[in-house]
Formats: structure tokens, sequence, C-alpha cells
């Protein structure tokens, strides 16, 4: 039976929209890949796994959010191998900000206290 729901429809319920995710991930672990499911915002998880990656491989995060850009300035490791922020929205041209340059530029201090700067500036933006 062929639904004919909308996709914004279906999926605005939590719990269509969980089993949806569940199911992604259940279909993408088959075909090999590594997935992480994060229990509430995923900002940290990808952070983290973006830069234990980094320490033996080139690493691209895909995202629009200020918050990674934010904590990737924070905790990436300049000794790392290149973290880069790789844009993909569909009003802007892709760009990819390399991070660690960014991070070499700014200094320690100011990634020390972009977490604090960013947070009292009213975070979650894209």
């Amino acid at each position: 039976m062929i639904g004919r729901a909308r996709k914004e429809h279906i999926l605005a319920n939590p719990n269509n929209k969980q089993a949806f995710v569940q199911y992604l991930g259940d279909l993408l672990e088959k075909g090999g890949c590594q997935v992480l499911h994060a229990q509430k915002d995923a900002d940290t998880l990808i952070v983290s796994n973006a830069v234990s990656c980094a320490v033996n491989k080139r690493t691209i995060v895909t995202g629009e959010d200020t918050d990674l850009r934010a904590l990737l300035l924070h905790h990436a490791d300049i000794r790392s191998r290149p973290i880069a922020l790789k844009s993909e929205s569909k009003t802007k041209k892709h760009k990819q900000i390399d991070l660690l340059s960014k991070k070499t530029r700014f200094g320690p201090l100011i990634c020390h206290v972009l977490q604090f700067l960013h947070s009292i500036n009213g975070c979650d933006t894209t």
C-alpha cells in the first residue's frame, strides 16, 4: 500500500521521526557505516567524534549550525589532521572552512572563551 501523506506531516510526530531515524540508522549499519545516536542535542556528539577522527585522518563536518563551529574551534587539537566545516546551504555557495587555521589565527585565549561568548550571544543559530 502506498502512503499518500506528506513527509512533513508524518515527521512532525516525534514518535514517527524517531522510528524513521532508527530505521535509517539500522540500514546504514547493515551497509557497513558507523552510526551514533544522540539522546538530545547532537552537536557535542558530532564534535567529539570529529575531533577523535581527526587524530588519524582529514575530517569534514557538514552543517550550518554555528554551535558546531564554536564547539569545533574550542575542542579541535591543532596538532591533529585537518578539520573542515562544510556548508551545504541551499541559499549560500558551498564552502569549507579550515578550522585549524582559524583556531591558529584566533589564538588559544579566544578559542578557550568562545563557548562562553557564543552562549551569551544567543547560541543555536544557523
